[in-house]
């Protein structure tokens, strides 16, 4: 695939807040974020989340590798990208859902 991100030093001008999630090595989610120590930055990354729960920032997303995986013939791997998200769905069990009192739910970020 190809790399659309900024290079790093274009990135350090451009970005008022970024979230960088990947897989290890070992196979595990990690993530890791940084934004402008301002009130742009702070709304910035706040945005971000607000669209990932809100605002279906993971369909645009997928939208995007779509069409880019049109663009390089690759469609047979965006659909193996999907199959295995669907996998995943139907293997999901409702012991991963957690509950959370409403009077804890700041206590979860902390």
């Amino acid at each position: 695939m190809k790399n659309y991100l900024p290079s790093e030093s274009d990135q350090d001008s451009l970005t008022r807040a970024q979230l960088l999630i990947y897989v290890d090595q070992d196979g595990k989610i990690a993530f890791g974020s940084d934004w402008e120590d301002t009130e742009l930055g702070i709304d910035a990354i706040a945005s971000m989340f607000f669209s990932l729960k809100h605002e279906d920032l993971i369909e645009k997303i997928l939208t995007v590798l779509y069409k880019q995986c049109v663009v390089e013939d690759r469609v047979d791997v965006f659909n193996q990208i999907l199959n295995s998200i669907h996998s995943k769905i139907l293997n999901n069990t409702d012991k991963n859902i957690t509950v959370v009192r409403p009077t804890a739910q700041g206590e979860k970020y902390v």
